[in-house]
């Protein structure tokens, strides 16, 4: 008996540390209601942070933010754009201030042996030194002056040839869309009026050459008369081209 009651009370505490320890706060089919004040607010906390993170989806979803950030990177890529395009122009005026700056220097340092040469006519005696000086400023004028038409009259060529090329390719296209025939015009148009304003400038130039060359002339030999006119031509020598304006020399 003795060892009987000592076996059965050794194996209550066996059995019940098999028991997990403590019961859960709800199962499957408890109710909601059924539940403790402190879980009903935790659980009522974690709906409440849920319901706010869907509004605020809904929210942005309305508020269109993805087409934003489309607008802002097209945005983006424009302003690119105009800055390549800004830094092209930049480029290109730079070369064309460079040039004009060039010509400048080059124009004033003809009008000073003009002004020279045309004194020494005036008052060799004085100012006879200019005329030894600048023997060949006359021929050296007008040979620069020449040349830089030649680069333009090729330039010219040029132009006209692309044009041609451009009609040529256009001409054997067997279909012809509205948007590549209104193009084409377009750059047609635009080469014949850059080849005008170009044509208008270099007979601009060619107006000045000739009034400076008539000023020259002019002043050696005395006469009123227009050496390019052909009707003022005489018999005489009087007309005897870049070389009279150095006694023949």
């Amino acid at each position: 008996m003795h060892l009987h009651s000592i076996s059965s009370v050794s194996a209550v505490p066996m059995q019940q540390s098999v028991v997990p320890y403590g019961s859960p706060l709800f199962t499957k089919s408890t109710k909601f209601n059924d539940l403790p004040d402190n879980v009903k607010k935790t659980f009522e906390d974690i709906e409440a942070h849920v319901q706010g993170r869907v509004q605020i989806s809904k929210d942005l979803k309305q508020r269109k933010v993805g087409e934003e950030a489309t607008k802002g990177q097209d945005l983006i890529r424009s302003v690119h754009k105009d800055l390549i395009n800004s830094i092209t122009v930049l480029q290109n005026d730079v070369l064309t201030t460079r040039d004009l700056k060039a010509k400048v220097d080059q124009s004033v340092q003809d009008t000073i042996v003009a002004v020279h040469t045309i004194d020494g006519f005036r008052n060799p005696q004085q100012h006879g030194t200019h005329l030894r000086n600048h023997a060949n400023f006359p021929l050296e004028f007008f040979t620069r002056i020449t040349d830089q038409m030649r680069k333009r009259l090729q330039s010219y060529k040029e132009t006209i040839e692309q044009v041609e090329r451009k009609l040529t390719s256009a001409a054997q296209q067997v279909q012809h869309t509205p948007h590549g025939i209104s193009a084409t015009l377009e750059a047609q148009n635009a080469s014949f009026i850059a080849l005008a304003n170009k044509t208008a400038a270099l007979d601009a130039d060619l107006q000045k050459l000739k009034a400076l060359y008539t000023q020259l002339w002019r002043a050696k030999t005395g006469s009123m008369r227009d050496p390019f006119n052909q009707l003022d031509h005489g018999s005489g020598g009087e007309f005897g081209g870049v070389e009279s304006l150095y006694g023949g020399k």
